[in-house]
This record gives C-alpha cells, structure tokens and sequence, in this order.
C-alpha cells in the first residue's frame, strides 16, 4: 500500500457531518409514489423477482439515506474537493482535483465516523419503518427468508458481454479477455457443472457430456447456504455461496429495518475434481458480506461483498460489532480506507484468494462506502459509489471513482475521485491505451437529463470528454470494441451512439443511429457487426444486427421481433448465449407463443443462426419446470448444443448443430 495516502482524519468534516444531517432530504427517486411507479413499468416474471426487487430497495434505501446527505456536502463543497462536472468543463481546462482518501489507523477511527453518521439516521429509519405494515412476526419471518434466498441477486450487477467462443467448448461471457466470471453453468469441454436448489439449501450437479448424451455423475450438497457463482480452473471447483448470519450488534437498539436488511456472510468453498466421481473439500473461507461478484485472473478468486452494520453507538474496543472479518480475523485498521469524505456504516470487502492452494487469503481490503459497481480490468480494478448533490434549485446525481491496481493478489491504492453523472454497469466502464473511460448519464439539468463520455488517465485526472449527447434521455446499454465505444439512450427513440476514443484528449462522436425502441444488451457478432436485443417501439422483444463501419458508422441491418414476451438479458447478460464463430445467438424468453403457436405458454429457449443475409430459428424448446428466464443458460461442446435449466438440471437438452 502506498504509505504517502495516509492521512489523519479531519475532525472538521465529522462537525460538518453534523451539520448537514441535520436536515436532508431523500431523494425524489426514493419515495414511496416513485418507488410504485417503478415497481409497475418493471417486467417481473420470476417467481421470487418482486422479492428480489424490495429487498434491493430497501437496501438502496438505507444506504442512499446516509449517502444521499453526506455526499450533497462532498460534492457540493470546494474545502474538500471539487467535482469533475462534464456539463460545465468546456469553460474551464481544469481537471478535477482528486479526493484526500485516507487509511484509518485505529477502530476508534472508523467507531467515530459510523457513530457520527448513524446518530441521526436512527430515529429517520424508525419513522421510516411506521410506514411499513407487519401482519406478524411469522410474516416478517418468512420476507426475510425469501430475501436471504435470493441475497445474490441484487449484485447485478449485471456484469458479462463479450465474446468466448471457442473451437472446443464456449465459456461463460467475460466483458474483459483474461478476466473470467462466475456463473450458475460452466463446462470444462467433457463436464457439466450446474448450480441446483434444494429444500435446505443448494447443491452443485455435475453431468458427463459426451455426443449429446448426459449423466449426473456426482453432486456436492451445501445445506443453508445459497450459492451464487461457481468456477472451474484445472482440476479445481470453486463454490461461492452465502448465507444468513447473527448480528453482532444484535442486543444493541435496532429499527424494524433490521428484519429486511439482515446480515450475511459470503461462503468460497474450494473443491478437488481430480476424481469427478467424488470432489473433496479442500478449504473453505468465510468473507463477512452479503455477496456481489467475482472474478478469476489466473490462480486468483477475486471477490467483492457489501458489509452493513447497524450499530448507532460503536465502542472502538468492540470492533467485532462493526467491522468486517474474514475467517474469523477482522480486517485490520490500516486496509480499511475512508473514501473522499463519504463516511457510512457499509463497506466494500474485497479478497484475493490464490485457488491453487487456497491455504489463505493473499490480500484484504474494505472501502467505507456504499459501492454499488465494479469493473476490473487485467490490471486494475475501478469502485464506483453513488453520490449526491441537492440545492433548492436542482437536485443532481454522481459518482465517487476509487481505483486500485493489483498483481498476484495483492491491492495497492491508486487515485480516486467524484464525478458528476451516473455510471449505473460495468458496460459503461472500459481501460484503453492505459486510460479509464466511462459513460454516464446526468440528471437535475432543466432540460431532464443528458450522457457523455469521459477519458482519464492513470490517476483519475480528465484527459478528454464530449457530452450533451441523448438530451432527455438515459443510457440503457454500452459496449467497447477497441477504440470505438458504442451506447444506447432511451426515452422516445433508441440513439445508438459510436464515439471514437483513440485520442484522449479529443473523443469524437462518430455516428446517431435514431431507432424506436430500446436496446439494454449490446454485443460484438462477427467481425463487423453489432448485436443488440431489447424492445421495440410497440413493446415486443426485439434482436437487432447492426454493421458497423470502419469509420464508425452504425446502420441497422435486420430486425426479429417476439410478441409479449420476457428476456433473460433483461436482467442478466450472462444468460445470452453468443457464438461469433459459428454465428449463434441462444436466449431464453418467457410466453414465446409466436414460435410455436400451439403450445403451452411458459420459458423456452431458442437458439438463432446468422446465414445468408438472415436471422433463422435452429431450435426452439420449451422448458416444462423452470419458472425463471435467467435460471437457464445454452452452453456448446464440440458440436453439440445443451440447454440446462438450473431448476431441472437432470434432464438437460442437447441436439447437434
């Protein structure tokens, strides 16, 4: 760790802590009339997504509740730092100036900023509480279990787009080459290995795959747990799961908040396969968290946890009660970091684990903060928290950047910084040439809101940028292929944007392709085109193939559309499947009655080709058991074709293409 960022803690910003929670006003986007309108346009066909869907509100709501004021200070002060605002930049060659982050040196240091933070919060999350009516206990009881079931789920972090093709077998989708990602399905080109659900908790199936024909040969069974991601590396398996935990601060005053954003630990069990017939446990760790995604660079598990603690009066010689441990040993006081002036009582814990041996952790971080996006490159890996900004005239959105570079498990702090504007997916973040490049999406303007693109160099400091670009409108999708960035905004049409990155210093908007309708998932298909699936104007389904020109161009090419149906890739991209080899495109959709018209509506899964100018349909299977689009992955080994569905894994479907 660079020993230069460490600084005493300004106890002038907990007095201004003070004074500015004193009266804060939630979000526009946080109340209850908007929270029903969202929840009305969201499609929900999962059996648990309106579950999935408050138990993400209702932790977005704490943590933005303590957020929301603390960083309507940070943004809008200079004493501390000044913000990176695209919008007005053209006045000015300056760059933002970088946030003072900082290591705290002692427990006393982090029981002072939660204390401060959470003070005031008490009482608003118990008047928050009195609006929400418990029939009783056994009903509180039962929410809290569905949440605990599906506490992955809301890491949505939605994170996979690009291409993994392979002669042999495909792999999960990887938005970076190199930097592998988990998922509910893998295969090694001979096996199957599955995620499944069982009546006391999850269990990993795995099947032989040999010409089309498959057989379980064993199953690894994980009582009270719930597994999110699993990984194959040689002749490893790697589980991770989660599961519910007590409450240190269990005894301490609590909200009725507390029954729906209870604590959670993240399980990473490491497994021998060398006998696939009997996989023996070779060590299992415990990171405390509730568990938000992976990634595995050579022989290390990188893995990322959101830790709440509720604790309103922390005592620095109890730190067990509000700090984050791992294995049983809490992170030490100088690997845990104070973000910009951002105090909170969530952390971001990220590990490194070298899966080899798997003995111990190699490295051990927690960022003070409510970090809801990653992206992680071969080198480095980028942080990104909400914040926000709110004045009697305007209320505006931003984003706290924090960087750090790592090589064979171990993190070193590089550079941080507050920007204006959201940067709401992994997609919209890309490294180029050395530099970090993002999209994002501003609001609070008078005219509603608008996107851009900025480049930065290695320590977060503005290089080039171009912006007022979808005035109204709010990005829905980005993808990089090299120096070309392409991302769609929504409101009334679909612009598809290209913008040339190759000059830092000048990004340049190459093309506006104005389309009805939406596209929320882009991907590369082949060597010159672009895939996008989203929905149309008159709200079907809709593939799209786009060209691509050299020069940036982007022209629609073709168009297939479903009636009223639901999309895997609404929610989560890695259950798009994409060969580009082969020109294959898998998905699964839900009331696909336009396929087969005689048929039951329910989940199938269709696989596409590309020929000859054209978009045909190879196969099209309805599956009988699943409930849940994103439940079911399209795999390839060799020449044959298997469709799992997690739910139903023992009979998984398999044709030759």
């Amino acid at each position: 760790m660079n020993n230069e960022n460490k600084v005493d803690y300004n106890k002038e910003v907990i007095e201004k802590i003070k004074e500015e929670t004193m009266s804060h006003p939630v979000p526009d986007s946080l109340s209850p009339d908007n929270m029903e309108e969202k929840l009305k346009n969201t499609k929900v066909k999962s059996k648990y997504s309106a579950t999935k869907v408050l138990g993400v509100l209702a932790a977005c709501f704490l943590g933005v509740l303590v957020i929301g004021t603390v960083g309507r200070m940070i943004i809008g002060s200079n004493s501390i730092n000044q913000t990176l605002a695209p919008t007005k930049l053209a006045d000015s060659s300056d760059s933002s100036e970088h946030v003072n982050s900082k290591y705290a040196k002692s427990y006393e240091d982090i029981s002072d900023i939660i204390n401060t933070t959470n003070k005031h919060y008490s009482q608003v999350m118990d008047d928050e509480a009195d609006r929400i009516t418990f029939k009783s206990n056994s009903n509180i009881e039962e929410r809290s279990a569905e949440i605990q079931e599906n506490a992955g789920d809301a890491a949505t972090n939605d994170d996979s787009k690009s291409s993994s093709s392979q002669s042999s077998y495909s792999e999960t989708d990887t938005q970076v080459k190199g930097v592998m990602e988990g998922d509910i399905v893998k295969t090694d080109g001979k096996y199957i290995y599955t995620i499944g659900k069982t009546p006391t908790g999850a269990c990993i199936n795995i099947h032989n795959a040999n010409d089309g024909k498959t057989e379980r040969l064993s199953r690894i069974m994980l009582d009270d747990i719930y597994c999110d991601e699993i990984h194959i590396k040689d002749s490893k398996l790697v589980v991770i799961g989660s599961r519910m935990k007590e409450r240190k601060d269990q005894n301490k005053k609590k909200t009725r908040f507390d029954y729906i954003v209870p604590s959670y630990e993240t399980i990473i069990s490491v497994y021998d396969i060398s006998d696939i017939s009997s996989p023996k446990l070779v060590k299992e760790h415990i990171q405390d968290g509730t568990f938000r995604t992976t990634r595995l660079v050579g022989n290390y598990l990188y893995t990322y946890t959101s830790y709440e603690t509720f604790s309103y009066d922390c005592v620095p010689d109890k730190p067990d009660e509000f700090v984050p441990s791992i294995d049983g040993d809490l992170i030490k006081p100088e690997k845990v970091l104070f973000v910009g002036s951002t105090p909170s009582h969530s952390y971001s814990v990220v590990t490194s684990l070298d899966i080899s041996g798997a003995e111990h952790f190699s490295d051990k971080i927690a960022l003070l903060g409510s970090f809801n996006t990653y992206y992680m490159g071969t080198e480095n890996i980028y942080l990104i928290m909400r914040e926000n900004k709110s004045t009697v005239k305007r209320r505006t959105n931003g984003s706290s950047i924090t960087k750090y570079s790592y090589k064979d498990g171990e993190f070193n702090f590089e550079a941080d910084t507050v920007v204006d504007g959201m940067i709401n997916s992994p997609y919209y973040m890309h490294e180029y040439n050395g530099n970090f490049i993002y999209v994002y999406t501003t609001t609070g303007d008078r005219r509603g809101t608008s996107n851009g693109l900025c480049v930065m160099d290695k320590k977060l400091k503005l290089q080039g940028f171009i912006n007022n670009l979808g005035v109204t409108e709010t990005i829905y999708s980005s993808y990089y292929i090299d120096n070309i960035a392409y991302f769609v905004t929504y409101r009334n049409t679909d612009p598809v944007f290209a913008v040339d990155i190759k000059d830092a210093k000048n990004p340049k908007l190459l093309s506006e392709l104005k389309l009805p309708g939406f596209s929320n998932y882009l991907h590369n298909f082949g060597k010159d085109m672009l895939l996008g699936i989203g929905e149309s104007g008159n709200a079907n389904i809709k593939l799209s193939l786009f060209d691509i020109a050299p020069n940036g161009g982007v022209k629609e090419k073709l168009t297939k559309e479903f009636k009223e149906t639901y999309l895997s890739a609404s929610e989560n991209h890695k259950a798009i499947f994409v060969d580009e080899e082969r020109m294959l495109i898998g998905m699964a959709t839900d009331n696909s009655t336009d396929i087969n018209p005689s048929s039951q509506n329910g989940v199938w899964y269709t696989v596409f080709n590309y020929k000859n100018g054209k978009l045909n349909t190879l196969h099209a299977d309805r599956l009988k058991k699943t409930y849940d689009v994103e439940d079911v992955r399209g795999i390839r080994i060799g020449e044959y074709f298997y469709v799992v569905d997690v739910n139903n894994s023992d009979e998984i479907i398999s044709y030759k293409l």
